[in-house]
Order: structure tokens, then C-alpha cells, then sequence
């Protein structure tokens, strides 16, 4: 990832803050971070059952 890619990233979030999205797109960010990092993690193993 170059500087550019960086740059465009930041104008894009700025972007979503100017027009007033910002709730709805941290929200929608919030849910798809739980979801990579752990359903994702999680997904292969069986939970294991208490003593």
C-alpha cells in the first residue's frame, strides 16, 4: 500500500463524515471487524463443553 492508497482512504472517511454517515458507517465497521476476527478464528473449532 503506497502513500496514495493511504491518501485516498483518509478523503473517503472524511467524505463519510461530511455527509452525515458517519453512525451508520461505524456501525457497519464494528460489526464486520467482530466478524474477521473472531467468527472467522472461531469458525472451524467446536466449543468446548465446561467440566
Amino acid at each position: 500500500m503506497g502513500p496514495l492508497a493511504g491518501a485516498e482512504a483518509i478523503l473517503k472517511l472524511r467524505a463519510v463524515w461530511s455527509n452525515g454517515d458517519w453512525t451508520a458507517y461505524w456501525a457497519y465497521h464494528l460489526a464486520h471487524e467482530q466478524q474477521r476476527v473472531h467468527h472467522s478464528r472461531y469458525a472451524s473449532s467446536s466449543p468446548s463443553r465446561a467440566a
